[in-house]
């Protein structure tokens, strides 16, 4: 029985039954004219009575158990002896005694009480069989008469056993179906809370997003502009700080989606090598700032092509890369990749970050991988961040079947070691190479340096030897306004829609190549438009679909390419995130 408090009432009862029968056979042994054998009875029968109060004294059902059963035994025992040997009606309790020890005490307390009661009857047969005489303190009439009083009160004692045990393991049958309902209710409460808390965070990204997609749109669309040396220092400044915010803005929604155990692992084919190399590349430039080296080491062994999350890896690898940088400011900041070989074509990635920075005293090492945690508050003033990187880049290595480990000597510099599990995969597996696109998913790389600003240079397009009929779909005038100016920068014009309904009409009238698609618009949204689209214009005739939203998740990557989408951009986007989407668009023509 699991719950313990119907065990104690089980053993209560049972206890005061037991107690009431002894006393019962203890009564029928005084009128027969019995005394001694109704004083062991009577006294088994206070003995066994106070069975509660040495469960209240010891808390435990075992020993309060074996308490009530053994007196009982020692009376049962007595009256055998005194009371016809192997013809004494009273052999019969034995059984009620091992059944109540199993019931109460559990199987062990059973076969103990079992075995006794097996030694007490051979050694009354060893000595009658040796020609002893046991004391006859009754008659063979009163023996003869004792057989039904005491066949009847075992089969009430069997059945009031019984009925007892039953009734409290419904009972607790019913306490634990209850806890249960309540602990899935809770649980319920809670992935509502984490969801809801979720969909907020999402949400406020979206919002935030919005606007900054303005922010950081007008400044590389000034930057892209005639300004003052001082001028442009302060728009790569403001700039900077936007890359900052955004880069907090998705380590709050990583560890959202972590805690609402929301981490979807997106495996495929990838070159191990290209992606620690771009891993390192973005952290070129702030090293390079801070006169820090930066190297990498692959050993032999390192296979070109695995299959994983790349997106993931290469995550974990710029959250440690970045911390190993800030923390670093003279020395090197070294990546070595190694890996061990596993059954079924496995393996264990290991990607080490080693720097010669200012080193974690043991005492804050747990620290680090709590939220909101850097290693001391000193530390958080003087070099900023949420501290949630690298509880992010432990849990997606987990998440990955491996973990993230430390090692780090104060004023020497720190090792972090990320290990995944990752499959062996062909060259011919591997995707074709893609041009980066920094904000096509979470930007994880830190901000710019600012010590030399400079401005967007105009680039060169495909836009003059191939130009594309493109549709913008923004609800927003302001967004409007600045994707305009960066594609006639980038040697495009573009028709606007305001909605997915102007979105069909315009293109009922008109044939486009690219139509850059909003998600969450007014009157109908950039989801059910793409299905219309596809729908109503299937095959080589339908334009490519970009989506050029504010929702920033995975899911909403996922969501949109289900939608029937082709690609997916993530606002606030820059210069060469447009100009590589729409490089790879072709006329329909």
């Amino acid at each position: 029985m699991a719950d313990h408090r119907q065990r104690d009432r089980l053993t209560v009862a049972a206890s005061l039954v037991g107690a009431a029968a002894l006393a019962m056979f203890s009564a029928i042994h005084v009128a027969l004219g019995v005394p001694s054998m109704a004083a062991a009875l009577g006294i088994a029968a206070g003995m066994v009575a106070l069975g509660p109060a040495v469960l209240h004294r010891t808390r435990s059902v075992v020993i309060a158990s074996n308490w009530g059963i053994a007196w009982t035994f020692a009376s049962i025992a007595y009256v055998v002896w005194v009371g016809g040997g192997l013809l004494s009606p009273a052999l019969q309790f034995l059984s009620v005694l091992v059944l109540a020890a199993v019931l109460l005490a559990g199987g062990r307390s059973g076969a103990f009480w079992a075995g006794c009661g097996v030694l007490w009857v051979f050694t009354i047969y060893v000595y009658e069989s040796a020609g002893g005489e046991l004391p006859a303190l009754v008659s063979s009439a009163h023996i003869a008469f004792m057989w039904v009083p005491t066949t009847v009160g075992i089969l009430l004692v069997t059945l009031a056993m019984a009925a007892l045990y039953a009734y409290y393991e419904r009972r607790a049958l019913d306490a634990l179906e209850r806890t249960n309902e309540e602990l899935a209710r809770a649980r319920d409460l809670a992935e509502a809370g984490l969801r809801a808390r979720t969909s907020f965070v999402a949400h406020m990204s979206h919002e935030i997003r919005t606007p900054m997609n303005a922010v950081m749109g007008l400044t590389g669309l000034m930057l892209n502009e005639e300004a003052t040396p001082a001028q442009r220092a302060n728009l790569a400044k403001i700039r900077d700080s936007g890359d900052h915010l955004l880069a907090v803005i998705n380590d709050i929604l990583d560890f959202s989606k972590i805690e609402a155990g929301r981490v979807d692992l997106e495996p495929r084919p990838f070159n191990l090598t290209t992606c620690v190399q771009s891993a390192v590349e973005m952290l070129a430039l702030s090293a390079a700032e801070k006169k820090v080296a930066l190297t990498t080491e692959f050993s032999a062994d390192v296979p070109p092509a695995v299959v994983g999350d790349v997106g993931r890896l290469r995550q974990v690898l710029v959250n440690l890369l970045s911390n190993a940088v800030k923390f670093t400011d003279h020395g090197t900041v070294s990546v070595r990749v190694l890996t061990r070989a596993l059954p079924d074509d496995r393996f264990e990635l290991s990607l080490s970050v080693a720097d010669t920075g200012i080193g974690i005293p043991p005492e804050q090492t747990r620290r680090l991988f709590e939220p909101f945690t850097q290693g001391d508050a000193s530390t958080t003033r003087r070099f900023g961040g949420t501290g949630l990187g690298l509880v992010i880049s432990r849990r997606l290595c987990e998440a990955m079947g491996g973990t993230l480990t430390l090692e780090s000597v104060v004023g020497k510099g720190s090792t972090f070691t990320a290990r995944v599990m990752v499959h062996r995969a062909e060259d011919a597996d591997l995707p074709p190479e893609s041009p980066p696109i920094s904000q096509s998913a979470p930007d994880k790389s830190p901000a710019r340096p600012t010590s030399e600003p400079a401005a967007n240079p105009r680039p060169t397009t495909p836009a003059a030897t191939s130009p594309l009929r493109v549709l913008l779909v923004e609800d927003n005038p302001l967004n409007q306004d600045i994707a305009l100016q960066i594609m006639a920068i980038l040697g495009y014009r573009a028709d606007v829609a305001a909605d997915g309904l102007e979105a069909l009409a315009a293109l009922e009238r008109k044939r486009y190549d690219v139509i850059l698609m909003d998600v969450q618009m007014p009157n109908m949204d950039g989801l059910t438009a793409a299905r219309h689209i596809n729908e109503r214009w299937p095959g080589d005739t339908r334009p490519r679909i970009i989506a050029m939203t504010a929702s920033a998740q995975a899911e909403d990557r996922e969501a949109c390419l289900e939608a029937g989408m082709d690609d997916y951009m993530s606002k606030p986007f820059r210069f060469e995130d447009l100009r590589a989407h729409l490089a790879a668009c072709v006329s329909l023509d």
